[in-house]
């Protein structure tokens, strides 16, 4: 069966092929993109933080953003327990943005940063609702607060993501 419209002509039987190139343009990163000092929390000074509270930021200490992401990733999954639609994240409404911005981004590719950050979302979310559980009651006592995986914001804020065209 052919279908014409538009002035163009194509068998329907390819229409998955035909999308498929289109989505398969690009590709995305998310996580910690660019390592930087964590910091030291000043205890019982606390912020404003994205919905909730966090601690105020201290002197630079001696670890990684990234040393902290990749223990939170053995504990928690949370980069790709994000993505993988598993557990407390079953139904995870940010994925289906994504889709729907991936298409709308497909059609107007000026909108980079709407889409940058829709999947940024997809992996920051999780963590402000909650969804990986809640801090030990000594660290939520000590914290003043129970926001797992935020203490001054410093490995939240590095959570970032990244569009690029293959073959760019």
């Amino acid at each position: 069966m052919k279908a014409k419209g538009y002035g163009m002509e194509f068998e329907t039987n390819k229409w998955a092929q035909l999308l498929a190139k289109d989505y398969a343009q690009y590709e995305f990163y998310t996580g910690v993109l660019e390592d930087k000092p964590e910091r030291i929390p000043k205890y019982g000074n606390k912020k404003s933080f994205h919905g909730g509270q966090a601690l105020k930021k201290g002197k630079k200490s001696d670890t990684m953003v990234s040393e902290v992401a990749k223990k939170f990733d053995e504990i928690y999954n949370w980069l790709m327990g994000a993505w993988s639609g598993s557990g407390r994240n079953a139904n995870n409404r940010d994925i289906l943005n994504v889709i729907a911005e991936y298409s709308r981004f497909l059609g107007n590719p000026q909108s980079r940063n709407r889409l940058r950050n829709t999947v940024q979302a997809v992996v920051r979310n999780p963590i402000l609702r909650g969804d990986y559980g809640d801090n030990s009651e000594a660290t939520a006592e000590k914290k003043g607060f129970n926001r797992l995986m935020i203490a001054t914001g410093t490995f939240f804020d590095n959570i970032k993501a990244l569009v690029i065209r293959r073959g760019r």
